[in-house]
């Protein structure tokens, strides 16, 4: 079966599969960097792929190249950051990705800092308007621990995801 896609730029693929299907297929890569392993993710039919910078040596530079193929190939390049801060958002936005993984997210105090991350990154400043820059990436919290669990009903009401 060969797969054909158009260039999805809007971060949006992922987000439309989940509203379409209630279910976005996706996979993480961390230890191989050949920017073909994106394009045969795409032409598995995944509709996002992590690029993991938490668990591997990656560099920028893979991020990027990374980003460029999938979107390229109409998936949602979806960058898993090694360390919280508004700078490496903002760069893993401005290599081309569409969606920002947070990981260990525990508190409210996590998942506000990620919406002030997302809602003031430079997403916003392409569009001039923060809501639909917003609207358009896509975040994913992971809850990865026992505090985490306990809080996901309050960190889910403030909207983060």
């Amino acid at each position: 079966m060969e797969i054909h896609r158009s260039m999805n730029t809007s971060g949006a693929r992922a987000k439309e599969s989940l509203k379409t299907n209630g279910f976005a297929l996706g996979t993480m890569i961390s230890a191989v960097w050949n920017p073909l392993l994106v394009k045969m993710v795409a032409e598995a039919g995944y509709d996002f792929v992590y690029i993991d910078m938490e668990h591997s040596a990656v560099s920028w530079e893979v991020v990027a190249t990374n980003c460029q193929m999938a979107s390229a190939f109409g998936v949602t390049p979806i960058v898993r950051l090694d360390h919280w801060h508004r700078d490496s958002v903002n760069k893993a936005l401005d290599l081309g990705a569409q969606g920002v993984l947070f990981h260990d997210v525990e508190t409210v105090a996590h998942a506000e800092e990620i919406i002030s991350y997302t809602s003031r990154s430079k997403a916003a400043g392409r569009t001039g308007d923060a809501d639909s820059a917003r609207q358009s990436l896509t975040v994913v919290v992971q809850i990865e621990s026992a505090a985490g669990v306990e809080a996901v009903d309050s960190i889910l009401r403030t909207g983060v995801a």
